[in-house]
C-alpha cells in the first residue's frame, strides 16, 4: 500500500500519524516507588520537566501505585493525563462544599505573538488552554485588556502598551514598574476585584504569586541538569502502568514496589512495549538506594531513548491503511500478522521484539482492557442499569476492596466500551478506571462520568457518588437524592443477551455481548436524536414505547451532547447500511423492498474505500455477510441477480474474497453455483 498523503488525518490509521508526526513515540518514562513513609512516590522521569507541578507529580504518582498495590507480584493499568480543561461542568445539584478547589486561584496568561492571541496556563496543571471573552476575569483586544465582573462589567481597561503595571483593583494603594517585556498578565482572585500583572516571559508562576502577595523576587530558575528534550505544550496522553513487587526482608516493609509508566499522544504505543518496560523495572527493582539514584534515572532514560529510536522503529516501511480496513482484517477476517507493525529495539543490549497495532482507537483500548463478560458476571441482568445511568447524567463508582486496581481498570472500560463508539471522546473526559482519595478534585465536578475504587471508604461516602456498583458483592446502590431504576426493558434484553451465550466459547461471548449492547444503546441514541431511518420499522414502535420517559431523561443529563457530529449526518453510504440493518432486523420483507435494498448496493458501493467500508459493518457478531447472501435463495430473480452481482463485486475485492469463502459450505456452494450460472455483465 502507498504511503502518499491522500487521506485525510480521520481517514488514516494511527501509527500512519505516528510517522508523519514528529513528535515521540512516547512522551515520557516515569518511575515511581511506594515509601513507607511518603507513601508512592515519583523517583524520576524523562525528560525531566515532565509534570514537574507537585500537584502534577502526586496524582501521577498515585495514579502509578495504587492502593494495595502491596499485595500483587505484578499489576498492569491504564490512566490518562492532560485531560481537557472543559470535559464538563460542575453539577449544580452538587454540594459545592464537597468540591475540591486548586490550592492556588491564580492564572496566567502568555500573549501569544503568532495571533495576538491570550493563552491561560493553569497554575495547577501548566496546561495552555485558549482564553475566551466568555471566561470572567479578563476580555482582550489587540489594543487594550479589559478587566470585567462576573456580570460581564468593565471594571477597568489597560492599553497593551503600557510596561509592568500591578493594579490592586480591591485595594487602594497601586505602584509601578518597568519593564520592556510587554508579554503576559496575571490575574487572581482577590475579594470582589482582581490583581493583574505585566510580566516578562522569563517569569514563573511561583514568582507571579510572589508579586501578588508582595513577597521579595525569587532568584532565577535553573538551568535543567541534562539535555532531556522540553515539554512546552500539555497535550492528552494515554499511559500504560506497570506495578511490581520484590520480596525483600531488609527492608522494613518486606518488600520493593515500584511502578514504571508511558505517556503517549497516539494510542497505538499504549501496550506494545509491555517487555522491554518490564525489563527496565525489574532493573530498577534490583536497586535499593535512595531517591536521587544516578542508576535508576539512566534506565528510565535508556528506556525513553529505546522506546523513541526512529532509526530501530522505521514507520517509513509501516503500510497505510485506513481504520476501515484495519477493522476488516481484525474483527471480520481476524488475521493479526496483517494488523501489526513488527520491528525489534534494543535495550541494555538485548533485543526486544515489538509488534506495534496499525491502528488503536478509543474502543480498542477499551476492548483491549475490559471485559464485558466478566461484567455480567458479576452484576447479572442489572448491568445494563449502570450503563443507562452514565447516560442519565450520573457519576457511576465501580467499587472493590477484594479486587486489584488492575481488575476495577478492566470493569471501567468494560462498561466505556458499551458505549465507545459512538461517545468517542469519553476516555479523554468521563473515563477514569482508577482513582484514590487524593484525586477525586478530577472527576468530583463532573455531572456524569465512570470511576473506578479499591478504597472501601466510596461505599459509606454516599455524597461522592450517584449510583455504587460493589463489584465484590454485585450489588448497586443508588444514592437517595437522585431517582434510578432499572428499565424493565434492559433487563429482558440483557437476559436475552445471556441466554444467546449459552454454549458459546469465550472469545465469541465477549464480542458478541458487546456489539449487541452497544447497538441497543445506540439505536435508543439515534431515536433521541430524531434519527430513525437505520432503525427497521418493526423495531421502531416498540423501542419508542419503551424508551420515551428515558430519553427526557438522557437529554436532561446532558451525556447526549457528547455525541459526535458524524453520529446525525449523513454518510454517503447511509443507505446501503440502512439496507443492512434491515436484512438483519426485518423479519419479513416484501419483494420490492429486498430488491430496492439489493440495486442501491450495486449503485452506491462501488469503489473498493466503500466496499471495505461496508465489510467493516459486518462483524461475525451480527451474523457477517449472511444477511446479504441469503438473497441466494430468494424465488424471484429480480432480488437473486443483484444479490449475486453484489457478491460478485465483493469477491473482486482480496479482503472480500476472503470474508466470501468464510461464509458456512452451504451459503458458498449457493454463491459459486448461482454465480456460474448467471452471466457476466
Amino acid at each position: 500500500m502507498s504511503h502518499g498523503n491522500s487521506m485525510a488525518p480521520e481517514e488514516m490509521c494511527t501509527l500512519e500519524l505516528a510517522r508523519q508526526s514528529k513528535d515521540f513515540f512516547v512522551e515520557a518514562v516515569t518511575l515511581a516507588e511506594f515509601d513507607i513513609d511518603l507513601g508512592a512516590v515519583i523517583r524520576c522521569s524523562y525528560p525531566e520537566n515532565f509534570s514537574a507541578n507537585d500537584v502534577r507529580l502526586k496524582y501521577l504518582a498515585e495514579q502509578m501505585l495504587a492502593d494495595r498495590s502491596e499485595g500483587h507480584d505484578e499489576l498492569q493499568t491504564v490512566f490518562f493525563f492532560n485531560r481537557e480543561t472543559d470535559v464538563g461542568k460542575p453539577d449544580e445539584k452538587k454540594n459545592p462544599e464537597n468540591q475540591t478547589k486548586p490550592p492556588l486561584n491564580t492564572t496566567l496568561f502568555r500573549l501569544r505573538s503568532s495571533d495576538s492571541t491570550w493563552v491561560r496556563i493553569h497554575p495547577d496543571e501548566r496546561e495552555q488552554v485558549k482564553f475566551t471573552p466568555k471566561t470572567r476575569g479578563v476580555q482582550h483586544s489587540k489594543s487594550e485588556i479589559f478587566i470585567v465582573n462576573s456580570a460581564g462589567e468593565t471594571l477597568q481597561s489597560i492599553p497593551v502598551t503600557e510596561g509592568l503595571n500591578v493594579t490592586k483593583l480591591s485595594k487602594e494603594e497601586t505602584f509601578e514598574k518597568t519593564n520592556e517585556n510587554q508579554h503576559s498578565v496575571v490575574v487572581s482572585g482577590a475579594g470582589c476585584g482582581f490583581d493583574i500583572a505585566f510580566l516578562g516571559t522569563e517569569s514563573t508562576i511561583a514568582e507571579i504569586h510572589d508579586l501578588l502577595q508582595n513577597k521579595p523576587p525569587r532568584g532565577p530558575t535553573p538551568p535543567p541538569e541534562d539535555d532531556s528534550p522540553a515539554h512546552t505544550q500539555n497535550p492528552f496522553l494515554y499511559c500504560f502502568n506497570i506495578t511490581m513487587r520484590k520480596n525483600d526482608p531488609g527492608v522494613r516493609r518486606g518488600a520493593i514496589i515500584k511502578a514504571v509508566s508511558i505517556a503517549c499522544r497516539l494510542p497505538c504505543f499504549l501496550w506494545c512495549f509491555e517487555d522491554v518496560l518490564r525489563a527496565g523495572l525489574q532493573q530498577c527493582l534490583d536497586i535499593k538506594e535512595d531517591e536521587n539514584c544516578a542508576a535508576q534515572k539512566q534506565i528510565v532514560k535508556n528506556l525513553f531513548q529505546s522506546i523513541n529510536d526512529r532509526e530501530a522503529i522505521n514507520l517509513d516501511s509501516a503500510e497505510m491503511m485506513s481504520p476501515a480496513r484495519y477493522g476488516v482484517w481484525k474483527y471480520i477476517i481476524k488475521e493479526p500478522k496483517k494488523i501489526h507493525f513488527k520491528t525489534k529495539i534494543e535495550f541494555n543490549s538485548t533485543t526486544y521484539k515489538v509488534a506495534i497495532p496499525y491502528q488503536v482507537s478509543e474502543e480498542e483500548i477499551c476492548v483491549r482492557f475490559g471485559s464485558v463478560r466478566k461484567l455480567f458476571e458479576i452484576f447479572k441482568e442489572s448491568t445494563l442499569s449502570l450503563i443507562d445511568a452514565v447516560l442519565s447524567g450520573h457519576r457511576v463508582v465501580l467499587s472493590t476492596y477484594n479486587h486489584s486496581a488492575q481488575e476495577i481498570c478492566a470493569y471501567v472500560l468494560a462498561v466505556a466500551s458499551c458505549l465507545v463508539p459512538p461517545f468517542n471522546t469519553i476516555l479523554k473526559s468521563r473515563v477514569f478506571p482508577y482513582t484514590s482519595l487524593t484525586c477525586m478534585d478530577t472527576w468530583q465536578p463532573l455531572s456524569s462520568c465512570i470511576v473506578g475504587a479499591t478504597n472501601p471508604m466510596f461505599e459509606h461516602r454516599k455524597e461522592w457518588w450517584d449510583i455504587l456498583g460493589n463489584i465484590d458483592t454485585g450489588k448497586i446502590s443508588v444514592n437517595a437524592d437522585i431517582s434510578h431504576a432499572a428499565e424493565p426493558s434492559d433487563t429482558v434484553f440483557a437476559a436475552k443477551i445471556m441466554g444467546a451465550c449459552v454454549g458459546r466459547p469465550d472469545s465469541y461471548i465477549e464480542d458478541f455481548m458487546r456489539y449487541h449492547i452497544r447497538g441497543y444503546f445506540e439505536s435508543i441514541c439515534k431515536l433521541a436524536v430524531g434519527d430513525c431511518l437505520s432503525i427497521p420499522d418493526t423495531e421502531l414502535h416498540t423501542l419508542w414505547e419503551n424508551n420515551t420517559a428515558r430519553i427526557k431523561k438522557w437529554k436532561d443529563g446532558g451525556f447526549l451532547s457528547l455525541l459526535p457530529p458524524a453520529f446525525t449526518s449523513t454518510h454517503k453510504l447511509a443507505e446501503a447500511r440502512t439496507g443492512l440493518l434491515r436484512l438483519r432486523g426485518s423479519k419479513m420483507l416484501t419483494e420490492e423492498d429486498s430488491i430496492v435494498i439489493y440495486q442501491n448496493f450495486i449503485k452506491t458501493v462501488r469503489t473498493e474505500e466503500d466496499l471495505i467500508t461496508l465489510l467493516s459493518w459486518m462483524p461475525r457478531e451480527a451474523d457477517g455477510l449472511f444477511p446479504i447472501a441469503l438473497g441466494l435463495f430468494h424465488p424471484s430473480y429480480a432480488v437473486k441477480l443483484p444479490c449475486i452481482a453484489f457478491l460478485r463485486r465483493i469477491d473482486a475485492l482480496h479482503e472480500g474474497k476472503l470474508v466470501i469463502h468464510s461464509l458456512n459450505t452451504f451459503l458458498l456452494l449457493a454463491y459459486e453455483r448461482n454465480s456460474r450460472l448467471m452471466p457476466v455483465t
